[in-house]
């Protein structure tokens, strides 16, 4: 499972997973689909990881920072 998931999307899907749970809670709004919209966001979040994103062959993940650093051993220098 390879991470396709950046900060800022991670940062939004908490914000929707707890926006969801506290109007759940707060019997605003109700139904196994919030629940579901909860446990997508929140796991997906955890993970760093998005099936659909894997399907459509998307990553928001700034893949910039690790494709310039060339790993030896526990040492890892930086490519110019």
């Amino acid at each position: 499972m390879r991470k396709n998931i950046g900060n800022s999307d991670q940062f939004i899907r908490f914000i929707i997973a707890f926006v969801a749970l506290s109007l759940y809670l707060a019997d605003v709004i109700n139904g196994w689909t919030t629940i579901a919209l909860f446990a997508v966001m929140m796991v997906t979040a955890l993970l760093n990881f998005c099936p659909l994103y894997r399907v459509l062959n998307m990553s928001t993940r700034n893949r910039r920072r690790y494709d310039q650093l060339l790993v030896i051993g526990n040492f890892a220098l930086i490519k110019k």
